[in-house]
């Protein structure tokens, strides 16, 4: 059986995804954006590129 995962509305993932592009100016480090938005909302990485395939695709892995 398949557990059903409360899924971040499109809105969060994008503030998320501005944060994370904020830090990695700051920092000077490019992280893996699919992983870390995955990461920071509990999803697994298919999941997140199943309900999210736009933002997914727009920001390959570095």
């Amino acid at each position: 059986m398949t557990r059903r995962t409360d899924l971040p509305s499109e809105a969060r993932v994008r503030a998320a995804l501005t944060r994370l592009r904020q830090t990695a100016t700051d920092t000077g480090k490019r992280p893996t954006v699919l992983a870390a938005q995955a990461r920071e909302f509990g999803l697994s990485n298919t999941t997140f590129r199943r309900h999210f395939p736009d933002i997914a695709r727009d920001h390959p892995r570095s």
